[in-house]
């Protein structure tokens, strides 16, 4: 009887009541009909540690399911619960995966692949069991409904485009008006339902909406007790767009977009406002109106007591609230009533008819019966006012109709009319046309008096002509005007050749003589292909001549060959103070380049040199720092933010004291420029001024070219003559070079008219501190900026308008890599955009940065490898494979249980750990020794 409880407690296939009796084949199916209001159900699928009938049993998860993010396994991981939707065309079908069922009469085993079935006896109706519930963009707590515990709560989105989306209460979401939430309480252990319902679905409502036409100002007017808004317009036929709009509401501006919209077009009587019977029509998002309208829109907003009627009727009218219509003109036959002069009772359906006005006589529709007798030469027959005795050949009536805001008068001419013959159909009847009485005799008589008219004039001079209309002294005037006219024409056309024309060229040829060295480069980028011509930035050409020639030197490290360090060939260009700072900050004079000022290319200051950086702006007398260190715009507001190696207050770093004078406020959003005080004892006070520019970041280039041209003038306006330092976070990269070649060859081509190749002054600055490589996307930068600058300072003149297609041509080059960005899958963009913009000269400057980066020093050695120094200094085994690659104490992998402090748990590795995502992941670089029975110990306890 043990065995048998046992058994049963440690096999689970009584948990699925419909698991199939008989079995055959290489497959079973468990079947399921679902006869419930809800949409998304849970299904149950075994997991890995499912038993069916036997301890031996084993089940094998799908590949593909086991990768979808949707399921929950129990807590045994006996059972997965899978979420699963409605499918309108049948029943829904899952592989769970491949079961191995034991035999009970003989060895081995039979494999089955294990597939769920699930049908939906009927369609469903989540939201008949949805509970409605304000959201926005928070999930709801429903622990009313689903516990207490939301880490046992999952919930579930079903978006219409891309199928089932598992949130978190955390997450972020946006609302939609109808939206529905599935929320699912973690079935417990030993849930035996093959299948559970949510615990709650919440139906997404908010606040009632307000209904607006975007784009179009409407006022409010009340009239027949009813309330409406009036948009007035000169020409209301057209399209319109209308929105449910939710009155201060930053967060889901548009939940209820998508909603239909009902529209009902509204008749204006005097007794009131009523629908035009089948007149509604649904509106999404536009709608099209004919002309002036009375319009009622209406929604069913969702809301907790079911659904509530939010409405708001619209007249489109005309500007004017006393608005005449053009005249129309009518022909009709005396003899015949069909149609007579008239106005229509209901004309139009946004008014009413008050009055008809001939003559200077109205009459109101108040004074007329219906089939009375003639009033004021009016007669009223059902629906319209009739004229019936005309005694002119045309009457003009003007029906005055009531608005809701004012009125409108139709205006309409009669003009009668005679029946003429204009030719005979093939049966011999004849074909009638209606025309105006007496028109061809009209007609007659104005041609021949026109004809003769014609004649008499044509037999006149043209100053007979003139003289007649105007007198001999006027004539005489004209003929002296005209030839002082035509000659200020002529003079005037002759000004605008000179404006237009010569005064631009002769412009032109000044400038061009004054920088024609501007021009040959103006002209060689203009002819180019921009992406062509900034490649040219990686050519072997502009590659300093102290590197040209010299052979690669090679040094062994951990027993590998490896290029040694060229940045000693730079050490001439070294600051002066190199020595009195301990070499801790590399810094190279950029000297004899430009004609301005000495710039300065360094590293950047880290938290245990910052003090030596201090020292080295205070002994090279350094104006300004161009400090490129990017933030996130929360982290700018942290003044105590460890990037930033400047102080709020006075402070003393090693032999220099700062003291911050003043925050100066700079035009280039995202530049904070600083002013500091700088002492040093035995030395007299300099002051020095920080530009820090925090959203420039690396691999990237500004958004636009005038970013450096407002900079360039800010920094030149502080510095002077005095040296200027630019550096990055750390070491020097492309950011820093790329602003040094801009500086530098601005001022180079602007004093020294033989240079016209910006690349020579390029290869300058290459030949004064290592790196220096860039990207041709750089380069094109550094391009667009320079002829933008050129332009500005009227070192330049665009005659033939190729600054517009070198525009153009930059945008597109630059939207091409735009357009790459914007097709990135989001989990890896990061390192995709990176991809994008690298070329050849990024990655050489990647290696020489890398060169650098974090390099321990050798007196750093002792105090940060005290464990590898101890190990390489003792007697006895070899502890470590090199002794040219330390390891950090930091870090260090301890082994056989021991501490820190006891050289038995040395093992010549570290151990190094880094998060991506929620999760953290660790990596342990040893140097394996030739006796690996230690490592295989450390594989196994790591």
């Amino acid at each position: 009887m043990q065995l048998m409880d046992y058994s049963y407690q440690t096999t689970h296939g009584h948990m699925f009541p419909s698991f199939p009796k008989k079995l055959s084949g290489k497959s079973l199916t468990v079947n399921f009909k679902y006869n419930g209001l809800s949409d998304v159900i849970y299904p149950k699928c075994p997991d890995s540690n499912y038993r069916h009938t036997s301890i031996e049993d084993r089940f094998t998860w799908d590949r593909e399911l086991a990768t979808w993010k949707l399921f929950v396994p129990s807590d045994n991981k006996v059972f997965a619960w899978i979420p699963m939707a409605y499918n309108q065309s049948g029943s829904s079908s899952i592989y769970c995966g491949r079961i191995e069922i034991a035999r009970t009469k003989s060895s081995g085993s039979d494999n089955y692949d294990w597939y769920f079935n699930l049908e939906w006896k009927s369609k469903p109706d989540p939201i008949k069991m949805a509970q409605p519930f304000t959201v926005t963009t928070e999930l709801p707590d429903m622990a009313n409904k689903c516990g207490n515990n939301q880490s046992r709560t999952q919930v579930y989105f079903n978006d219409k485009k891309n199928g089932l989306k598992k949130l978190n209460y955390e997450d972020k979401i946006l609302g939609r008006v109808n939206d529905l939430y599935y929320y699912f309480k973690t079935p417990d252990n030993d849930e035996k339902l093959e299948m559970v319902e949510p615990c709650v679905i919440v139906k997404a409502i908010n606040k009632k909406p307000d209904i607006i036409i975007k784009g179009r100002n409407s006022t409010s007017i009340s009239s027949k007790n009813l309330k409406l808004h009036v948009i007035k317009q000169d020409y209301v036929a057209g399209l319109y767009s209308i929105k449910l709009y939710l009155k201060n509401e930053f967060e889901v501006p548009d939940f209820y977009e998508g909603e239909k919209v009902k529209m009902t077009k509204m008749k204006f009587k005097k007794s009131g406002i009523e629908e035009i019977s089948n007149s509604d029509e649904k509106v999404d998002l536009t709608f099209e109106l004919k002309g002036f309208q009375l319009v009622k829109f209406s929604y069913d907003c969702p809301s907790y007591s079911g659904t509530t009627k939010v409405e708001k009727i619209f007249y489109f009218g005309p500007r004017s609230e006393e608005y005449v219509f053009p005249n129309d003109h009518t022909l009709y036959l005396q003899n015949e009533t069909a149609v007579q002069p008239n106005c229509s009772i209901h004309g139009i359906d946004f008014g009413y008819l008050d009055s008809v006005t001939v003559d200077n006589g109205t009459v109101h529709l108040s004074e007329l019966e219906e089939g009375g007798a003639v009033k004021k030469k009016f007669k009223r027959v059902k629906d319209f006012i009739f004229m019936p005795n005309v005694d002119k050949n045309n009457v003009t009536l003007y029906c005055f109709y009531i608005t809701p805001n004012g009125n409108i008068t139709l205006v309409e001419t009669f003009i009668k009319g005679v029946k003429v013959v204009v030719g005979r159909r093939t049966n011999g009847e004849p074909i009638h046309e209606l025309r105006m009485e007496s028109a061809e005799n009209e007609k007659l008589k104005s041609k021949l008096a026109e004809h003769e008219k014609k004649l008499e004039e044509h037999n006149k001079s043209l100053f007979q002509k003139l003289q007649d209309k105007i007198g001999i002294y006027g004539a005489y005037a004209a003929v002296i005007g005209c030839c002082l006219l035509a000659s200020i024409i002529v003079v005037v056309i002759l000004i605008l050749c000179f404006v237009k024309v010569v005064k631009p060229w002769i412009v032109r040829k000044k400038i061009q003589s004054r920088h024609p060295n501007i021009f040959v480069f103006w002209n060689e980028v203009s002819s180019s292909n921009l992406e062509k011509y900034s490649e040219l930035v990686q050519s072997k050409k502009y590659v300093p001549d102290k590197l040209k020639g010299k052979k690669q030197l090679k040094v062994i490290e951990g027993g590998e060959e490896v290029d040694k360090d060229t940045s000693f060939y730079f050490d001439d260009t070294l600051v002066k103070c190199s020595r009195e700072i301990n070499y801790e900050i590399k810094a190279h004079y950029i000297s004899g380049v430009s004609p301005n000022r000495t710039y300065i290319i360094s590293d950047g200051p880290t938290a245990e040199n910052v003090k030596y950086f201090w020292e080295l702006l205070y002994r090279e007398n350094v104006g300004v720092v161009v400090s490129i260190i990017y933030l996130e715009h929360e982290m700018i507001k942290n003044s105590n933010n460890k990037m930033l190696y400047w102080p709020e207050k006075r402070c003393k770093y090693g032999k220099v004291t700062v003291e911050l004078e003043k925050d100066v406020q700079s035009e280039i959003p995202f530049v904070a420029i600083k002013k500091f005080n700088l002492t040093m004892q035995g030395g007299a006070p300099k002051k020095v001024t920080v530009f820090h520019i925090s959203n420039w970041r690396e691999h990237g280039i500004p958004h636009t070219d005038l970013f450096f041209i407002r900079l360039y003038k800010e920094v030149s306006q502080h510095a002077g003559s005095r040296k200027v330092l630019i550096h990055s976070s750390h070491g020097s990269g492309s950011r820093v070079f790329m602003y040094t070649y801009f500086c530098c060859i601005f001022e180079v081509m602007e004093a020294d008219t033989t240079t016209d190749n910006p690349l020579e002054v390029v290869k300058q600055v290459r030949t004064r501190r290592y790196g220096g490589s860039i990207s041709s996307m750089e380069y094109a930068y550094i391009v667009k900026s320079l002829v933008t600058f050129f332009f500005e300072r009227k070192m330049l003149v665009d005659v033939t308008k190729h600054r517009l297609e070198f525009s153009e041509e930059y945008e597109s080059f630059i939207f091409k890599l735009n357009l790459r960005d914007s097709n990135m899958n989001s989990d890896i963009k990061n390192f995709l955009t990176f991809v994008n913009v690298i070329d050849d000269g990024k990655l050489r400057d990647l290696v020489q940065q890398s060169e650098k980066t974090q390099m321990l020093k050798p007196s750093d050695i002792n105090t940060k490898c005290s464990r590898f120094a101890t190990a390489i200094g003792q007697n006895g085994p070899r502890k470590a494979r090199y002794n040219d690659i330390p390891c950090l104490d930091k870090a260090a992998v301890l082994i056989r249980g021991k501490g820190p402090k006891d050289m038995r748990s040395f093992i010549h590795a570290n151990e190094f750990r880094y998060k991506y995502g929620n999760k953290e992941r660790k990596i342990i670089m040893c140097q394996v020794r030739l006796k690996i029975n230690i490592f295989f110990n450390l594989i196994y306890l790591f």
